[in-house]
């Protein structure tokens, strides 16, 4: 008897079709992504490779990273750009600094206790009690109430700090932001911009004295208008007379920055340095100096310089004639009440043993 063989034919239905047709799809992209995975993988390796045959040591797995080209960097691969500037004061400037160290020291104290926010000097708390003269001398006690210039603690000259030229940079761009057409009006977050990119390198400067090579003292009335009425106090500064000049570097990271220092050290032409700059002290010219410190822009021209310098000489000149002309007079006054209060040889000789 013969068999016969019968073919079974089945039916998919919709979802089932749908079903067997995601998973196709599924696999399909997931053969794709393990693919791509792969190629990733060996692009990966291939570079890591190529970085370890140049550096010599493969950049994973936790090896000592040491530069490509290593060796000691010279100035000029790792500074940022500076320029070397000289300040000649044209008028009189008067000191800031407290004469007081102990002032100072409590004034410090005091700040980190009531935490007050004081201007960032780039000094520790002792050298900024360093940098305050001492006065010694129990008859000169009241100068404690003058304010001076700081004086290097090794040598007593008088310095021009850091902070304080960063301090005016700071003032002589918001004054130019008020000309439309000036550099700092396109400047954006202005004071933002000088405290990160703009720094003096060195702390601080020494202060060269012009012909005349004194500190004198000025004193003027200060006004205030109170709530209880005007008030008047008396105010008392060292001076350094016109003529004297500081060095300083400034380092910045960008070019554009050349243009806009040279726009605020103009500034100082008519707005100057330190105390009472509304009355033109403290006014200064400069000179922008190369490696040789020789002059090479700037708004004080060799031939200013010179003539400003005979001015200078001139005036310091006529300030001795007029001290010793005063101190004559005074000389003959005193002769004078001498020669009233008693007669003939022994008055003169006692006047000469007095004044020596």
């Amino acid at each position: 008897m013969a068999t016969k063989n019968t073919k079974t034919v089945t039916t998919m239905s919709a979802e089932e079709k749908a079903a067997a047709k995601a998973a196709e799809k599924a696999a399909k992209e997931a053969a794709k992504a393990a693919e791509k995975a792969e190629k990733d993988a060996k692009k990966a390796a291939a570079k890591e490779a190529e970085l370890a045959a140049k550096n010599g040591h493969s950049t994973m797995g936790g090896h000592l990273m040491i530069p490509k080209n290593p060796h000691f960097l010279d100035d000029s691969e790792f500074m940022m750009n500076k320029m070397k500037v000289r300040i000649y004061f044209i008028q009189d400037v008067l000191g800031t600094w407290a004469n007081n160290k102990q002032l100072v020291t409590d004034f410090i104290s005091n700040s980190a206790v009531k935490k007050i926010v004081r201007t960032d000097t780039s000094l520790t708390a002792a050298e900024e009690v360093d940098f305050c003269p001492e006065i010694e001398d129990p008859e000169l006690q009241e100068l404690k109430a003058m304010t001076v210039f700081p004086r290097n603690p090794r040598t007593g000259e008088p310095v021009m700090m850091g902070y304080q030229m960063k301090g005016f940079f700071k003032a002589a761009a918001k004054a130019c932001r008020n000309r439309a057409d000036s550099k700092s009006a396109k400047m954006t977050a202005f004071v933002s911009k000088i405290d990160s990119d703009i720094n003096i390198v060195a702390k601080y400067a020494q202060i060269h004295w012009g012909p005349d090579n004194r500190f004198h003292n000025l004193q003027r009335p200060l006004r205030a208008e109170t709530a209880k009425g005007p008030r008047v106090a008396l105010a008392n500064s060292e001076v350094i007379s016109a003529g004297a000049y500081f060095d300083m570097e400034i380092s910045f990271p960008v070019d554009k920055y050349v243009d806009l220092i040279q726009e605020w050290l103009n500034y100082g032409y008519y707005v100057g340095l330190l105390q009472w700059r509304n009355a033109g002290y403290g006014r200064f010219m400069y000179q922008i100096l190369d490696d040789n410190d020789q002059p090479v822009a700037g708004n004080m021209s060799p031939a200013k310089l010179a003539a400003y310098q005979q001015e200078w000489e001139d005036d310091f000149k006529f300030a001795l004639e007029n001290e010793a002309r005063e101190l004559a007079m005074g000389e003959e006054s005193l002769n004078v009440k001498n020669v009233k209060a008693g007669t003939g040889a022994e008055a003169s000789s006692n006047r000469t043993i007095t004044r020596g």
